[in-house]
């Protein structure tokens, strides 16, 4: 970031998803001076309550709209782009949350940014709860944080009495 003007910081998580009050909770020692998410989820239960918890209207963003039939790679990074740049230029030095379709992210994102790429992402998802991180100033995009690969939570085990364990190593020998 070597220009003169302060960078603006979008956060992007992915929606749907009941993990919006983790990521309120996440977001309580950042400073987010908007919130915004695709014309559709504007009115969203989970967006309403998020908005409430962060004191903040939820304003609708054009370019967020899932990627329709007919659409290309290059038209969808576009109109994204054109929506993020709209954004930047509004919040320069100020941080703005981003609630969009998880896929559509995932596909523009690291397209976006100059220091990424799909390599740099490819099998990492956006993860519920957490969110990707750019940042835009007068040199373009910069992908700043993209969610870890989650950790599968390990299957729970049943414990085996030793008792148990003999009888059942013993029930399959013949005497």
């Amino acid at each position: 970031m070597s220009d003169l003007f302060c960078a603006a910081t979008v956060l992007v998580a992915p929606l749907p998803g009941r993990e919006l009050d983790a990521l309120a909770s996440r977001l309580t020692d950042r400073r987010v001076a908007g919130l915004y998410a695709s014309a559709d989820l504007v009115a969203d239960a989970a967006v309403v309550r998020l908005a409430a918890s962060l004191d903040l209207p939820t304003r609708p963003l054009d370019g967020l709209h899932r990627r329709g039939v007919e659409e290309g790679e290059a038209q969808v990074v576009g109109r994204v782009r054109d929506g993020l740049d709209s954004l930047a230029d509004l919040y320069r030095g100020e941080s703005v949350l981003v609630l969009a379709d998880a896929p559509l992210m995932e596909l523009v994102l690291p397209r976006l940014a100059a220091n990424a790429g799909p390599a740099a992402v490819r099998g990492r998802q956006l993860v519920p709860g957490d969110a990707a991180v750019l940042e835009r100033d007068a040199d373009g995009w910069r992908l700043a944080y993209w969610p870890p690969e989650p950790v599968a939570p390990l299957e729970p085990v049943e414990p085996v009495e030793p008792a148990t364990r003999a009888a059942s190593e013993g029930a399959g020998t013949s005497g």
